[in-house]
C-alpha cells in the first residue's frame, strides 16, 4: 500500500461478494471475510460437490462429470457446461427430478466463476471464518456515526479524489474523538489532551460542513473560526 499500511483482512457484507472485489483483495495478499451472495453463486451444495484438483463435479449419488465446455450466452455472460457420465444418469433413481430435458446425461450449467466461489463457500462454513466475521458487526455503528453525524452520507464534491478526501477527513474526525475519549478515561492529567483532541475534531467537522466545491475538490473556507483550548497539567 502507498501509506505503508499492510492490510491482512478485509470485511464486508454480501453486496461486496463480487469477482473484481475479491481479485483486488487477493492482489494485495489480504484475506476476504465476505459472505457468499446468492446472486453470484447459485449451486445446490446438497446435490453437487466440486473437486478443484480434478476440476470435476460430483452428484449426491456419486456420479461425476466427464467433460467441460465453455460458452457465452446472448447477453455476453460466460458459462461452463459440465456433462455427467450418461450411463449412470440413465439408471439413476433421481433422474426425473434431476433431468428435465429429454437428454440422457445431466448437464450442469454454471457461471465461469462458480468453481472459484465454491472454495469460498466451503471456507465460510468453518468456525474460524464465523468467529472472524463476528468482528464486522462492531464496526457498523462507527460507519453510522460517520454517516449520520459527520456528513459521509452525501458527497460534498465531484469525482473519486473528492470522495476519498471526504472519507479520510471524516475518519480523522471520529478517530480524534475516540482518542480523546480514551485519554480522558485514563487519568486526570490527560484532561488537557482530551480538550485538545475534542476541539480539533470539532474543527474538522466544521470544515466538513463549510467546504466549497471547485473543480471537484475540496476548498477550505476563507474564514475559519479556529481555536484551541489547552489546559496545562497541574
Amino acid at each position: 500500500m502507498k501509506t505503508g499500511v499492510v492490510i491482512k483482512e478485509v470485511y464486508g457484507d454480501k453486496a461486496y461478494f463480487k469477482k473484481p472485489i475479491l481479485d483486488n483483495i487477493n492482489e494485495i495478499k489480504a484475506k476476504p471475510y465476505i459472505p457468499i451472495s446468492a446472486m453470484a453463486y447459485r449451486i445446490d451444495e446438497d446435490q453437487f460437490k466440486y473437486n478443484k484438483g480434478s476440476d470435476e463435479w460430483f452428484c449426491v449419488l456419486g456420479n461425476k462429470t466427464e467433460s467441460k465446455k465453455y460458452y457465452k450466452d446472448k447477453r455476453g455472460k460466460d458459462y461452463y457446461k459440465y456433462s455427467f457420465e450418461k450411463e449412470q444418469c440413465r439408471n439413476c433413481p433421481l433422474r426425473e427430478n434431476c433431468i428435465k430435458e429429454k437428454r440422457v446425461g445431466k448437464i450442469l450449467e454454471i457461471s465461469i466463476n462458480t468453481p472459484e466461489f465454491y472454495g469460498y463457500s466451503q471456507e465460510q462454513k468453518t468456525e474460524e471464518f464465523k468467529e472472524k466475521y463476528r468482528k464486522r458487526a462492531c464496526q457498523e455503528w462507527k460507519n453510522g456515526e460517520m454517516k449520520n453525524f459527520h456528513g459521509l452520507d452525501r458527497a460534498r464534491g465531484y469525482g473519486l479524489k473528492s470522495m476519498a478526501l471526504q472519507a479520510k477527513l471524516t475518519a480523522l474526525a471520529v478517530n480524534l474523538k475516540r482518542i480523546a475519549s480514551l485519554l480522558s478515561s485514563q487519568n486526570s492529567h490527560s484532561f488537557h489532551l482530551y480538550l485538545f483532541f475534542f476541539t480539533y475534531s470539532k474543527i474538522i467537522s466544521f470544515l466538513h460542513r463549510n467546504q466549497e466545491q471547485k473543480s471537484g475538490l475540496y476548498q477550505w473556507p476563507r474564514t475559519v473560526p479556529v481555536f484551541m483550548l489547552l489546559v496545562p497539567p497541574k
